[in-house]
């Protein structure tokens, strides 16, 4: 799991760099396609200021590593229970054995 987490830290600082030049270059072709000329481009984002980057994950920005990780854990595990709830007869599965269900983790 430790292993895959850090995969997934990587992969995630991978798509941030392509989601941000997917949008610098987006940003270009607009000036470019509306005809605006570099003087100008210039005053617009001097007077709009900085804008955020884009980011994949905007509510874990300044989290910590091991948060970050640590919400991956919850996230799988809730998308697991909620997968073996909707496999279930019923939707109602025990975490002890019992009437012959199975418990949650089995």
């Amino acid at each position: 799991m430790a292993a895959l987490l850090d995969l997934l830290k990587i992969c995630e600082v991978r798509e941030e760099t392509h989601i941000r030049k997917l949008s610098d270059d987006l940003n270009e072709e607009i000036y470019r396609l509306y005809g605006i000329p570099d003087i100008t481009r210039e005053t617009i984002e001097e007077t709009l200021g900085d804008r955020p980057a884009e980011i994949i994950w905007p509510q874990m920005e300044r989290k910590a590593n091991d948060q970050k990780r640590m919400e991956h854990v919850w996230r799988l595990l809730s998308y697991a229970t909620k997968r073996v709830l909707e496999a279930d007869d019923d939707g109602i599965v025990p975490f002890n054995a019992v009437n012959g269900e199975p418990r949650l983790v089995e």
